[in-house]
């Protein structure tokens, strides 16, 4: 009975975390669907106010790249959600995602390592910032795709496996 009990409450909360995380995506891919429409806005604004604001054309370029690439691991992710909470767990599919999450994240960072050359703010990978502490984005957006990437071939085998135990009597 104690089993039956805590399993029961295992479900709950698991159900609780798929459909939070759900919420929380869709809000984020609403605001990022209206960030990306957006920001193209701006560079109707007035000389003026562009001037004012710093915009210019290589900010927004960037800023709408990154926007992009943003917006594209949001719907990874949902989709990888979407499909767990219908209780489709181990899919080629999912792990397919996390690959284009590992793709997303790491062109994230390489673009931003470019906004920073092309904008001027520095040129380095290792940079210090103004406490001496070593300043590496570049490579924690390496590491993160490097997660994604680990995760997918974890779940390819666990597919695969699932698969093999299916086809067993």
């Amino acid at each position: 009975m104690f089993n039956n009990k805590v399993d029961f409450n295992m479900k709950r909360v698991d159900k609780f975390i798929v459909n939070f995380l759900m919420v929380t995506l869709n809000i984020f891919a609403i605001m990022g669907m209206l960030a990306v429409f957006t920001v193209p806005l701006l560079m109707a604004l007035p000389e003026y106010l562009k001037n004012l604001a710093h915009i210019s054309i290589k900010h927004t370029s960037f800023l709408e790249i990154n926007l992009i690439l943003i917006l594209s691991i949001i719907v990874e992710l949902k989709n990888i959600v979407g499909r767990i909470k219908k209780d489709k767990v181990f899919l080629y599919e999912n792990a397919d995602g996390f690959v284009k999450i590992g793709i997303y994240v790491f062109l994230f960072g390489v673009v931003r390592q470019i906004n920073y050359i092309v904008n001027g703010h520095y040129g380095t990978l290792f940079r210090f910032d103004n406490d001496g502490n070593l300043d590496i984005d570049v490579f924690i957006f390496i590491i993160v795709a490097c997660v994604s990437f680990v995760i997918s071939e974890v779940l390819r085998k666990a597919v695969k496996i699932k698969n093999e135990n299916d086809l067993t009597i």
